[in-house]
């Protein structure tokens, strides 16, 4: 990637003495032009900032350009440039496969060996991700985006990683700007849905609560699971956005139907939403109709939640809860449970994770286990919802346990709005 008017145009990094970013997107630019395949090598130093602690930041830099050193006398026409702070490209015009993969294989070996600092042996660790990049796809934000994707995928503390963008990788990376793409869409039109999922209550032998739950359908009418769009929308600061269309048109729906026999919904709620702070500004803003209603909203948060920020998550639940609002602790049980946390905390309700209740009915242990879990939880004064309760067998092995409410395909599946009031009216109809 060097033309011949580069030095006519050239930017230096100040630290290295290489070709800046912008340089390189200049040479990108020129190139696509003259219609060439390119090859492109990212090298990210990573942790150095165990080294600048080590041997201070003035050797930092000094190690640094070491690396630059190193890569610019590489035997290859190729160019180096300086990234960002710790990363460096090496690129060129495509030669083969043989001299891509040779070239690769020498600078990855090159940090698989010690680096003299200080007189001292250190393993740098890298990550070290190549393309080949045809003409067509040299746009800057493309590469950026691609790069950036790459650099999260191959994330690792611990060791160094090598990888190539082949096909496998491409279609991935595909799937996800579309499903990106798709979250975009809906949160611009508000074209998400909202499903209910009613939840039966064992003691009152009815359905008086349920969990929203969202659904993204394309343009297409194909469904994207909320398992694959809300990771790509946490990624990309697409929350807020998302868990306000989800608050506003669940008490929408309250608004809509006040003589619904539930007497609550639960929404979702995650660490991005309470770090911002996200619901104390949104409620503050919603029309005094939707304040009287919040006494039938109920906000879940899971075990993973409280992991992350337990000082943050206290403090916003007891404001919140102070202001009327309860809290459903989700998903308990799914991984490690700290259970002094988790009973510290002002929850209304535990659910359970359907994880323990897949075999409650065929094997002892499973069900001994979960008995003795449902009743810490009633001695620490916690209501419980089982999850994922999908065989006859399995409801009555947690009502012999006392659980107040069950959660599952056995009793009900998530609905669209019109669904679930036919559905909530026919049970009403069924027990006069």
């Amino acid at each position: 990637f060097c033309s011949p008017f580069q030095n006519n145009r050239i930017e230096r990094d100040a630290l290295t003495e290489l070709s800046n970013r912008p340089s390189f997107f200049r040479e990108l630019n020129y190139h696509k032009k003259k219609g060439s395949t390119g090859h492109i090598i990212l090298i990210h130093l990573c942790q150095l900032d165990k080294l600048n602690k080590r041997f201070g930041m003035k050797t930092g830099d000094s190690f640094i350009y070491n690396v630059a050193r190193y890569l610019e006398n590489l035997q290859v026409d190729y160019q180096v440039y300086r990234y960002g702070n710790t990363h460096f490209l090496v690129c060129g015009e495509f030669q083969g496969v043989d001299v891509t993969e040779k070239l690769v294989e020498e600078i990855y070996d090159r940090f698989r060996q010690p680096w003299n600092v200080q007189g001292e042996q250190w393993m740098q660790q890298i990550q070290l991700i190549h393309m080949y990049l045809p003409a067509e796809e040299m746009d800057e934000n493309i590469l950026t985006d691609r790069l950036n994707y790459l650099l999260a995928y191959s994330k690792d503390k611990n060791v160094s990683t090598k990888l190539f963008f082949n096909e496998e990788l491409k279609a991935q990376y595909e799937r996800k700007m579309y499903v990106l793409n798709e979250v975009k869409r809906a949160i611009k039109s508000e074209s998400f849905r909202l499903n209910f999922q009613p939840i039966y209550d064992c003691t009152r032998e009815k359905f008086l609560t349920a969990e929203v739950l969202l659904r993204l359908y394309t343009e297409d009418g194909s469904i994207i699971s909320p398992g694959e769009f809300i990771p790509i929308a946490e990624e990309n600061g697409l929350t807020d956005d998302i868990s306000w269309f989800v608050l506003k048109n669940s008490m929408d729906f309250i608004i809509r139907h006040p003589e619904m026999p539930l007497e609550a919904i639960s929404i979702n709620m995650s660490i991005n939403q309470m770090r911002k702070p996200f619901l104390d500004e949104k409620l503050k803003g919603l029309e005094e109709l939707y304040i009287s209603l919040l006494g039938k909203l109920r906000l879940e948060i899971t075990e993973n939640t409280i992991a992350q920020n337990p000082e943050l998550v206290t403090r916003v639940m007891k404001v919140l809860v102070e202001s009327g609002l309860n809290f459903y602790l989700d998903d308990f049980g799914m991984g490690y449970s700290n259970f002094s946390r988790v009973f510290g905390l002002p929850f209304e309700v535990v659910k359970i994770d359907r994880s323990l209740m897949q075999n409650i009915d065929r094997d002892e242990k499973a069900c001994s286990i979960l008995k003795n879990l449902v009743e810490m939880l009633h001695n620490a004064d916690f209501k419980v919802i089982a999850e994922g309760v999908e065989r006859e067998t399995q409801v009555e092995k947690v009502k012999s346990m006392g659980v107040e409410c069950i959660q599952g395909y056995y009793y009900a599946r998530p609905m669209e709005e019109s669904a679930l009031l036919e559905f909530l009216s026919n049970c009403e109809n069924e027990r006069m």
